[in-house]
């Protein structure tokens, strides 16, 4: 395991329980946008170290698998974002076929792919924290 994940020695599992029910919810609440870090409920490392304590305790596949990919979905939390967040495509619309309309899309597009790119890069890195923590084949 990563030292940057270990920072809270005395962690219980009650405690790390809690931290991933926080974070489930600001995922729920956050779903499908990228957002900044500060909306986190706790800093990345801590929701980090309490998610990797609890999964040996999760008891169903299908609940470590939702525990796994919230794991993965804190790569859509970015440092530097401020207040805004940065829908896939603006919030309520869908590609069309005007010309402004398509405009309009592509310039959010050109806005939010920067940040795609670095939320890719990150569940790279996390997904590598998972198999190296034995959870992720």
């Amino acid at each position: 395991m990563s030292q940057h994940l270990v920072v809270i020695p005395d962690m219980t599992l009650l405690q790390a329980q809690q931290i991933v029910q926080a974070f489930g919810k600001t995922v729920t609440d956050l779903a499908g946008v990228i957002a900044d870090e500060n909306r986190l409920p706790f800093p990345k490392a801590v929701i980090k170290q309490a998610t990797l304590m609890v999964l040996p305790f999760t008891p169903s596949d299908e609940a470590r698998r939702a525990l796994k990919n919230c794991y993965l979905l804190l790569a859509d939390f970015q440092r530097g974002l401020g207040d805004q967040v940065i829908h896939a495509l603006p919030a309520g619309e869908t590609p069309s076929r005007t010309t402004q309309q398509i405009a309009a899309v592509a310039a959010h597009m050109e806005k939010w792919l920067p940040w795609s790119r670095r939320c890719t890069a990150e569940m790279q890195e996390l997904l590598r924290e998972l198999r190296d923590a034995g959870f992720r084949d």
